[in-house]
């Protein structure tokens, strides 16, 4: 039972940051023809019925983890696949997010059973409203900020020094060191956001 919990926690821990990390939003698009737009992100207002996340966790060479995660804002739903790093090969696992549940089983097989464990799931609802239009005014508490505009895109860029560094993958909140943070957010023509990156660097 201790081996499900720690690997239930990994695994929630991996599809929580995939939502904070890296996203490209599958947009709602206004099918008006009068309507020239050359922002194919472009929401019209209407928050994304889903998205596609990339993410990719790395401490070098001695540890890489990829996920592919598909967010569904409309059924509360988020479905993942996991690429764990072996010695000799990768090891695949397919996550579920459904119901306040979460599901796990090996990609290599479609008949084996799943590991269930029950996951509080908040309303995924909240955030695509931030994606349609994020607050973006609101964020403080970095020490250096840098706006770039290309065409109809904006980035924001964060920068932070000196933040406490842990272990995501371990259950203890303990510090392991120091690092910089770098949060960027990139928005389109309408200010919906089209992708966003956070980059933590430590010398450990």
């Amino acid at each position: 039972m201790a081996v499900r919990k720690s690997f239930g926690a990994i695994l929630l821990a991996v599809v929580a940051a995939a939502l904070t990390v890296t996203g490209v939003v599958i947009a709602a698009t206004d099918h008006n023809s009068a309507v020239v737009v050359s922002d194919h992100l472009a929401l019209n207002g209407y928050p994304p019925k889903s998205a596609n996340l990339l993410v990719t966790v790395s401490t070098g060479q001695s540890f890489s983890l990829t996920a592919n995660v598909n967010v569904n804002f409309s059924t509360n739903a988020i479905a993942a696949t996991l690429d764990f790093p072996q010695v000799f090969s990768i090891a695949a696992v397919d996550v579920r997010l459904v119901d306040n549940h979460l599901f796990a089983r090996s990609a290599s097989t479609s008949t084996g059973g799943w590991i269930e464990l029950p996951v509080k799931l908040r309303s995924l609802f909240g955030s695509s409203l931030e994606l349609t239009k994020p607050d973006i005014a609101l964020i403080s508490g970095f020490g250096q900020e840098v706006i770039t505009k290309t065409n109809d895109q904006t980035t924001y860029t964060y920068i932070r020094d000196s933040v406490a560094v842990s272990n995501i993958l371990s259950s203890s909140k303990k510090s392991v060191g120091v690092g910089n943070l770098m949060w960027s957010i990139t928005t389109g023509s309408q200010g919906e956001v089209t992708s966003s990156s956070v980059t933590i660097t430590s010398q450990h």
